[in-house]
């Protein structure tokens, strides 16, 4: 077996993936995004989801309305 030495051995950081891996711009793109859904939530009348199911079906009512242009 092999040793490894203390000056090797990293400290293991728990941070959300979003801070670790993405880009300021990009996290700010994704940001901007999630405040447009919740405009066009708003906008379009409707209710605040009570479960998960109910926020899928307005997300995917949000992409169907992004492509209709």
């Amino acid at each position: 077996m092999t040793r490894v030495s203390k000056k090797t051995v990293r400290m293991v950081k728990k941070v959300h993936i979003k801070f670790e891996s993405m880009a300021p711009k990009t996290l700010l793109k994704y940001k901007i995004a999630v405040r447009r859904f919740f405009w066009w939530r708003n906008t379009a009348g409707f209710v605040f989801p009570s479960t998960l199911e109910d926020l899928d079906s307005q997300v995917a009512e949000f992409i169907n309305h992004l492509y209709l242009d």
